[in-house]
């Protein structure tokens, strides 16, 4: 049952081809695989992994758990976001144009810090979305907001325009993360409102400027908690400033945290970078990962509309991403 999928979601302790694609099967469900899952595979037996691996193939569930950690510091895993009720409606009231991106996951933490999670998929058979941002609206019965979350998503690295940017291509998943300091009263919540902005493009507007394999992915603990540690190495092309996002998961198969870790530095073909992720006390052992990062260069973006609204799209997206950093870090 061990597939080949895209690089964007790391696969289990190899390397990921440039030509490695996600699959989806006949009915859309996404497919949770051992190369979209990571695994602390070395110390573990192939067959355990697979079993692992057979119990969350069913796809990713839409009702989204509430993680709170308690007094004693254990986690715990609660009802949706109505208190009980599986059935929130979650409804895209954006622009129809956004409709390709469909929303497989949201989840919501409430640790030390409220944390958003967003994993979507883009359904367009042709269209790319990139620097995507997102605003999820919480809401009470009778359509009051009882919350605005605003986010950003990690997902793969293109050259929109000559411009380096962060893309959701066809048939690709993203990673999407929010985060702010006040608690929402979540038995309020009885209906979820979200859309997206960014840029919009064919797949054919994009190009690569980089491949990278990702070697000896692997989960380790370091005393204080797990980290997802790894070495991306560079194949062809060039890159700067890479980081990592990982979205541990709780047993039930929902995200409780992000885990994220970046470096400074440009890299060129032949060249290895190692990443480490911060540290999570809770046991995990499984996870989706993505990895970001800008061109080694500074290419000459076209001067034209098309170009300056990528522009613009990615400065608000990098504006956002650095917000979203500096309140996780207070």
């Amino acid at each position: 049952m061990r597939r080949a999928l895209f690089a964007l979601i790391v696969i289990l302790s190899g390397c990921s081809s440039a030509e490695d694609r996600l699959l989806v099967d006949p009915e859309g469900r996404l497919e949770f695989d051992a190369a979209m899952i990571g695994f602390d595979a070395g110390t573990r037996p192939i067959e355990e992994i697979d079993a692992q691996v057979d119990e969350l193939d069913g796809g990713v569930p839409e009702d989204a758990p509430i993680v709170r950690r308690d007094a004693a510091g254990d986690a715990s895993t609660e009802p949706p976001l109505t208190g009980g009720s599986p059935d929130v409606p979650r409804d895209h009231v954006g622009s129809t144009a956004w409709n390709g991106l469909t929303v497989l996951q949201h989840a919501i933490s409430q640790i030390f810090i409220e944390e958003v999670f967003l994993i979507v998929r883009n359904d367009h058979p042709t269209t790319a979305f990139c620097s995507v941002r997102f605003t999820l609206s919480l809401r009470d019965a009778g359509g009051g907001v009882v919350q605005t979350h605003q986010g950003t998503f990690t997902s793969q690295p293109r050259l929109l325009h000559s411009a380096d940017t962060d893309c959701i291509p066809p048939g690709e998943i993203g990673l999407g993360y929010a985060n702010g300091f006040s608690f929402t009263d979540l038995s309020r919540v009885a209906r979820i409102a979200y859309s997206f902005d960014g840029s919009i493009a064919t797949a054919g507007e994009l190009s690569t400027f980089v491949v990278v394999a990702d070697e000896g992915q692997r989960i380790v603990d370091e005393g204080l908690g797990l980290t997802v540690q790894g070495t991306l190495r560079v194949l062809s092309g060039g890159l700067r400033d890479p980081r990592v996002q990982v979205f541990p998961f709780t047993t039930a198969g929902f995200p409780f945290t992000s885990l994220g870790g970046s470096r400074t530095g440009t890299f060129l073909a032949g060249s290895t970078s190692s990443y480490s992720s911060s540290s999570t006390s809770r046991n995990f052992d499984h996870y989706l990962v993505a990895h970001t990062y800008r061109s080694a260069s500074s290419p000459l973006v076209v001067d034209s509309p098309e170009a300056r609204a990528a522009l613009e799209a990615r400065a608000a997206f990098d504006a956002l991403t650095a917000e979203i950093q500096a309140r996780r870090a207070r």
